[in-house]
């Protein structure tokens, strides 16, 4: 359910030493828009009511062969 597609990070290390490569944290820090925490629910909610109206339009069809 990616609505944007995925974010991808690079990293590129240089004259980095053995023995201090395997013990160091990386700590990876960004900016993440305060839409972009409700983008997935706002979709999934979307497509929900979506299912439900059309479910409803369908529903209330009258597909009887013949006068009534």
């Amino acid at each position: 359910m990616d609505t944007v597609g995925r974010p991808t990070l690079k990293l590129t290390a240089l004259n980095v030493a053995d023995d201090v490569r395997d013990n160091v944290d990386l700590i990876v820090t960004y900016d993440y828009p305060w839409i972009a925490g409700f983008r997935k629910p706002i979709t999934i909610t979307a497509g929900i009511l979506a299912l439900f109206v059309a479910s409803w339009i369908i529903g209330g069809l009258d597909l009887r062969i013949g006068k009534s």
